[in-house]
């Protein structure tokens, strides 16, 4: 049997600045202060994630630090520790699990839960929902954002309506109405190019794809139009999936000099390979992967100029010799200063695994 997606209850729940936050919590001497999480100042990185203090400056994720500094001189950066934000993030994600056991991981820090089913509070998934970011602060001392929705586009909007540590439900009833004047690019899809576009075609809100209507974004837009269609009406059928793997396992070093040839880069390629593996062997996906016999290996590489450039091939294994063999083949093709080198392996879903077994 089908549910009425109007008759589901999606809650998403989302850690406020999630590194930053860890941080400071772990850290009384960065109470109140502008913090960020990225490469030293005069590195060449950009920030993971800064809390609240350092966005009163315009900071943001993904920003170079060195125009971060320009604008927060007092910031204070803190290193990245990846290994204690996994830690962390297993404690928030027991605690989701005393409440259901349909959980969708987004990141360390965000997931989605489907409460349908629940039986606390007499099945409010309101209630529930804010008990569990009342339990984080409590057990964690971390604040999260939470929203509830009848499906998964909606309750991620929800969670960001309040933030930060704020809660916001949408209700059946209250969804149509809701939507209007949404702007498109809360859509999932909607980056900034098809934003462009739709603000040529003069759409900017959910009411705007609405009125222009189904089959005309089918035409200007194939499959994404029919997407955009169902989501300006807030419409998702989308389930919560609890064997979400990640696509991807990657790494990555933003250099602070441009380095330049095959020499110079072969000992960098060696050190993300070593960090790759370590992070591979620590992943739950490492479990069940690690018996295939082909992977999809990758090299990024991204020059001085912000050019970037990826070459991917499936392979035997996973050797340093194959991602050494990945990088000279593309480099070798436009051999210019690079700023930044990146190496990964591209996972199948597992369902698909599952049938190649099968078979």
């Amino acid at each position: 049997m089908i549910m009425d997606s109007k008759s589901r209850k999606i809650a998403h729940i989302d850690m406020d600045c999630f590194y930053a936050a860890v941080e400071v919590r772990d850290n009384p001497l960065l109470h109140g202060q502008a913090v960020a999480i990225g490469g030293h100042r005069g590195h060449r990185g950009v920030l993971s994630t800064c809390n609240y203090e350092a966005r009163k400056f315009g900071l943001h994720s993904a920003m170079p630090t060195a125009q971060a500094v320009q604008l927060c001189p007092q910031l204070v950066l803190v290193s990245p520790n990846m290994d204690k934000y996994r830690r962390e993030s297993k404690h928030i994600f027991a605690i989701l699990q005393r409440y259901t056991d349909k959980i969708q991981t987004i990141a360390l820090d965000e997931a989605f839960l489907d409460l349908t089913h629940n039986d606390l509070h007499q099945n409010s998934a309101t209630l529930t929902t804010q008990e569990i970011q009342q339990v984080i602060l409590r057990e964690r001392k971390l604040s999260a954002s939470a929203g509830v929705a009848p499906n998964k586009f909606l309750a991620k909007v929800a969670s960001d309506w309040r933030k930060p540590a704020g809660f916001f439900a949408i209700n059946p009833s209250q969804v149509q109405e809701f939507v209007k004047a949404l702007p498109v690019t809360k859509i999932p899809g909607v980056g900034k190019v098809l934003a462009q576009k739709l603000q040529r075609l003069n759409l900017h809100t959910c009411q705007d794809l609405q009125n222009f209507g189904r089959f005309p974004l089918i035409k200007e837009f194939g499959n994404m139009g029919q997407k955009l269609y169902d989501l300006a009406h807030g419409r998702d059928d989308s389930p919560v999936e609890n064997e979400r793997i990640a696509k991807s396992i990657s790494v990555e070093e933003t250099f602070e000099h441009d380095v330049w040839g095959t020499e110079q880069c072969l000992p960098h390629l060696e050190k993300l390979y070593e960090k790759l593996m370590g992070r591979w062997r620590q992943s739950s996906e490492y479990v069940w992967a690690k018996g295939l016999g082909g992977y999809t290996l990758f090299v990024k590489i991204k020059y001085s100029n912000f050019q970037q450039t990826t070459i991917e091939k499936k392979m035997h294994g996973i050797k340093l010799e194959h991602f050494v063999e990945l990088f000279i083949e593309r480099y070798g093709a436009n051999p210019k200063a690079i700023r930044l080198l990146g190496m990964g392996i591209r996972l199948p879903e597992k369902h698909e695994h599952l049938q190649l077994n099968f078979l």
